[in-house]
């Protein structure tokens, strides 16, 4: 019994005696966004899903779509670009596919690009009829395999990703998405 007390009071003291460790240097953050926009990007938050333009059986109109293009039609190039750090997922993956679909992607994956590919934040999809759930990461993926404006760039980025540690967990999907060698 002495044994089990003295055992206790010996975790006890050194568990208590844990100093705080100091935590990184939070990263800088974006520019305010202007009322309107902050209004505009609020909204988007709160939608459940990233929604294509028409869902449901019947097509019907998203208003989570509805509320990504307000955003997009209200933000300048920049203030999109910074998007890509909303504490929302939903905010950055409305972001995460525009940015595939209409930016060229050389150097994005030394850039805003490798942090949404490492975000494992969860997410609901809705494309069509067909609801999903996914990660930042995983949705930036598929962008690249079957979304991407600049074909070549999303090519030389799904090449990187297959070989790269850093996305191991998205290699194996990546290496799919790749042309087979003639």
């Amino acid at each position: 019994m002495r044994t089990l007390i003295t055992l206790v009071a010996v975790v006890f003291v050194a568990c208590t005696q844990v100093q705080a460790q100091p935590s990184p240097s939070p990263a800088p953050a974006p520019a305010p966004l202007r009322a309107e926009l902050a209004r505009l990007v609020d909204a988007l938050a709160a939608m459940p899903r990233v929604e294509s333009s028409h869902v449901g059986v019947a097509g019907a109109p998203s208003p989570a779509w509805a509320a990504w293009e307000a955003v997009k039609n209200a933000a300048t190039a920049t203030e999109l670009a910074e998007l890509v750090t909303h504490p929302s997922p939903i905010v950055r993956g409305y972001v995460t596919q525009h940015r595939v679909r209409t930016e060229r992607l050389s150097g994005a994956l030394d850039g805003w690009l490798a942090p949404l590919l490492a975000d494992r934040a969860a997410l609901g999809t809705t494309d069509g009829c067909m609801l999903a759930e996914t990660t930042i990461a995983e949705l930036a993926l598929e962008e690249l395999c079957w979304n991407a404006s600049d074909k070549d760039g999303a090519r030389a980025t799904l090449s990187r990703v297959a070989e790269d540690p850093r996305w191991s967990a998205l290699a194996e999907r990546a290496a799919r998405c790749l042309p087979e060698a003639p």
